[in-house]
Parts: C-alpha cells; sequence; structure tokens
C-alpha cells in the first residue's frame, strides 16, 4: 500500500497564499485586515472655563418735560410795582443851616423780561429814572420861602437807568420735584446818579421803590415753581409701561428691563422751561411666549448723566445638541479616501469652551477612534451664520496622529469639518430692524405715545455657555415716552 504524501506548508506562506488568491472575496481580505487598523486614544481638549455672558448695553427712553412758566411770570409782573411817579412838589429829604432839602424824582420801568441760563432762570427788568434835588430858601423882607434847584441827573438829558431782577437757581430732587431757591439780586447802575449833597445818596430810592416787590416775587416764584414742577405723574406713568413687555411680532417680544431714573438739565426759552427726564434701561428682544415681569417701583430721581441713546440687544442661541444635531446630518456615514487608506465618520459632537468650538468626530475605518478639531466660533451678522474660524486638529490630536496615522493629518477631513460647521441662526435676527422700528411707534393711551428709529444693527459678539453659543447683535437708535 503506497501511503499519501504528507505537505508541511508554513501557517504565513499558507495565509498569503489564500489572500494572493484572485479567486478569494474581497470580503474575506476585509475580514483579514480588520484587526490591522490603527487604534486613536487622544485626551479631550482642555476647554477651560465659561465666563458669563457681559451686562447688556444701557440705554435710556427719554421723556420730555415742558413747564409754562406764563402765570407765575405774569404773577410776578403784578407783584413788582411799576415805578414811582413824580410829584410837583419836592419831598424834604434833609435839613441844613438854610433850611429843608427837597427832593423830587420819576422813576419807571419797562415790562420785565424771563430768560434761562443752563439751570439759572432770570427775571430783570430795565429802570429808569431822575432826580432833582433843591435848597428851601427864605424870600428877604417879603417872608415866605422858594425852593431853588441845586443838581440834578436825568433831567434835561437822557434819563438814567438802572436793572433790578431775580435770579432763580433750580436742581432736581430725588422725589421727582423740581426745587427751586430765588433771590433778589443787587440794583445795578451803569450810569450812576453822582448828585453829592449833603452826602444825600439819591439812587437809594431806585432800589427802594422795587426791593418790597422783588421780594414778594422771589417768594412767590419759589411757591408756584415749587406747586408746578412735579414731575412725579409722568414718571409713575412711563415706568408703568416699560415694565411690560412690548409685542413686536408674533412671538417677538421687546423687554425693556428699565432699573434707574434721570433728570437732565433745566433749560428754558421763551416762558418755558424744559427738562429730559428719563430712564436707564437694558432692553433685548425676546423669542416665544410672552416673558414675565416683576413690578417694581418708580426708583428715585437721579441727575448723574446716564449713556446716551438706546441699544436693543438681539440673542440667537444655538444649543450644542441643535448644533450636533445639524452638523451629523451632513457629515455622519460618509465615507472618505485619504492617501489611499479609507474611513468613515459614525459619530461627530459639537461643544463649546472658552471661547472656543470643539468638533469631535468618531471614526472607523484604517483608524479606529476619535480626533478633536478646535476653533474659534463667530458669528457674521452678513449671512446671520454661525462659522468656525481657523479650526485646526487639536495639539494632542496632531501628536497622536504624527505616530499612529500620519497620512490622517493631512488636510483633507480637516477641512471637510470646517466646509460644513456653519450654522444659520433664527432669520428673525436678519429681519429684526423693521419689527423693531415698528414696535417702538405706537400709543399706549391717548395721552402716551412712544416714538423712536434705529439707526444701525452691529454684531455684538459670539459667546459660549456650558449648553449653547450665543449671538449678539445690537440695534442702536433712540426712542422717547410723550406723556401730555
Amino acid at each position: 500500500m503506497i501511503s499519501q504524501p504528507t505537505w508541511h506548508l508554513p501557517i504565513g506562506r499558507l495565509f498569503r497564499a489564500i489572500i494572493g488568491s484572485k479567486f478569494v472575496p474581497t470580503t474575506i481580505i476585509a475580514i483579514a485586515l480588520s484587526g490591522c487598523a490603527s487604534t486613536l486614544n487622544i485626551p479631550k481638549p482642555d476647554t477651560g472655563a465659561f465666563h458669563p455672558l457681559p451686562n447688556l448695553e444701557a440705554s435710556t427712553v427719554s421723556v420730555p418735560v415742558s413747564i409754562d412758566l406764563t402765570s407765575i411770570f405774569r404773577d410776578i409782573e403784578k407783584a413788582v410795582p411799576a415805578g414811582d411817579k413824580a410829584s410837583a412838589a419836592y419831598r424834604v429829604v434833609e435839613k441844613n443851616t438854610l433850611g429843608d432839602v427837597g427832593l423830587r424824582y420819576e422813576i419807571w420801568r419797562n415790562p420785565l423780561q424771563f430768560s434761562a441760563r443752563g439751570n439759572t432762570l432770570n427775571v430783570g427788568g430795565r429802570v429808569f429814572y431822575w432826580f432833582e434835588l433843591a435848597q428851601n430858601v427864605t424870600k428877604p423882607i417879603i417872608g415866605g420861602s422858594f425852593w431853588q434847584p441845586v443838581g440834578s441827573c436825568g433831567k434835561g438829558e437822557p434819563p438814567r437807568e438802572a436793572l433790578v431782577g431775580l435770579e432763580t437757581r433750580v436742581s432736581w430732587r430725588d422725589d421727582w420735584r423740581l426745587q427751586s431757591k430765588t433771590s433778589v439780586l443787587p440794583t445795578q447802575f451803569p450810569n450812576k446818579c453822582t448828585i453829592t449833597f449833603l452826602n444825600i445818596d439819591v439812587t437809594k430810592k431806585v432800589s427802594e421803590a422795587f426791593s418790597d416787590g422783588l421780594i414778594k416775587g422771589a417768594a412767590l416764584a419759589d411757591s408756584r415753581l415749587a406747586q408746578f414742577a412735579n414731575v412725579r405723574g409722568f414718571g409713575e406713568t412711563g415706568w408703568k409701561y416699560l415694565l411690560e413687555p412690548i409685542m413686536l411680532d408674533s412671538g417677538i417680544w421687546l423687554v425693556t428691563n428699565p432699573s434707574g431714573a434721570f433728570a437732565g438739565p433745566v433749560r428754558g426759552s421763551g416762558q418755558t422751561v424744559s427738562a429730559t427726564v428719563g430712564f436707564t434701561a437694558f432692553p433685548e428682544i425676546v423669542f416665544g411666549d410672552r416673558p414675565e415681569v416683576e413690578p417694581s417701583p418708580l426708583p428715585p430721581l437721579r441727575t448723574s448723566a446716564p449713556a446716551e441713546g438706546f441699544h436693543i440687544t438681539i440673542q440667537g442661541e444655538l444649543t450644542y445638541d441643535d448644533a450636533t444635531r445639524q452638523l451629523a446630518r451632513t457629515l455622519v456615514g460618509e465615507h472618505y479616501t485619504i492617501a489611499g487608506h479609507h474611513i468613515e465618520i459614525v459619530d461627530i459632537k459639537v461643544y463649546g469652551g472658552e471661547d472656543m468650538m470643539v468638533v469631535e468626530a468618531n471614526l472607523k475605518g484604517d483608524v479606529v477612534g476619535t480626533v478633536y478639531c478646535v476653533g474659534r466660533p463667530d458669528f457674521d451678522a452678513g449671512t446671520n451664520r454661525l462659522i468656525v474660524r481657523d479650526l485646526d486638529y487639536s495639539v494632542d490630536t496632531k501628536n497622536v496622529l504624527v505616530n499612529v496615522a500620519d497620512w490622517l493629518s493631512h488636510d483633507d477631513l480637516r477641512n471637510t469639518i470646517a466646509e460644513k460647521a456653519e450654522w444659520y441662526l433664527s432669520d428673525q435676527i436678519a429681519s429684526i430692524r423693521e419689527t423693531i422700528a415698528k414696535g417702538l411707534n405706537r400709543k399706549f393711551a391717548p395721552n402716551i405715545a412712544m416714538s423712536g428709529s434705529v439707526t444701525a444693527i452691529r454684531p455684538a459678539g459670539l459667546f459660549t455657555t456650558p449648553t449653547s453659543f450665543v449671538a449678539r447683535v445690537v440695534a442702536d437708535g433712540a426712542v422717547r415716552l410723550d406723556i401730555k
């Protein structure tokens, strides 16, 4: 019996023979090679600590207030006498060795004029006068006496002039009232009478002619201003309406967030004084259901200079979960060939850190594991997109790829992720300018109207939170409340 020969072939040669056969299915080759894929073990990037979102920009809502002083001015005009008319007879004002010294005069004024500069109100008048002094002289022989003029001014020549008036300084109190302090101004004599006879100061008569009336006018001005200049009603009305959210459109609300109150300087024109009473606020646009607001009392009135203009903050938010879902739709399940090697993205995740964005891609194929790309998130206001700038592999990812899968460190995969990493935010941000302008111009009541305009829309930054990216734009403009 002839025995069959026994073939001894090393297992390595047998394996090479099998996989070298053109008849072996490629699936068997893939199974055989699957154990040769490189495994990536890359630590997650350090995302740092999150910073709180910056405060909203301070804004002002102005409420112009005008106070008509016509009635106060009219009463002061009545309180100050028109002058002191001359009499035909001399009035004895002094005696000397020759006898009586007499004085006669006439004093009159023009209508009082009102003016204002800064927080100072003035009521002033131009006074005209003439004086004549005479000595009472005894007639010799026949007896009796007569008045012999010894000096005059403003008589037989243009009358002399003087200036009289009141000065009122006004300031705001924190209880929403305008307080005042009025004083009588010293009488001014631009061309003072220079008659000197027995040391008689004839110009004193000019001051005395109006002093009582001016003192009365000063007291009247303070009491009437205290009565007229109580603007708390304006403040309470304005505060009430600013606390309420304003619906700009369906699901879009303007929340004013008033925080304080201020009063600007008092200015006068004609017989009217005016000032801007207003509110500081931190307005923002809120999307969704009507926001809940907490009632609060009218704050004290401050005179500190507020920020100028109205700045409405609009926030668009993209959660990390939404960003992940949107990017996964374009990348997960895609196959890529890089330098002759094959990979597939089987999962992807997007999240943020301290001023950074991380894209975490889970791969299989010729490498198995997770790579990390990091970049700087930014908001492109022109296209209303959240984008990522300078996206690159993390430092640890680069270090591992150099040693394990250098071919993957090429830009192909990173560029693909960078091209797809963009997200459109709500179209409401792009069209918010017209919506705000419409919402700012409205009537709350027959005597209360708001008016405003938007002058510019500007990006205010892209921020990261523990759960989302937040894009901010700011609408700049002005707004006022008119309360009648």
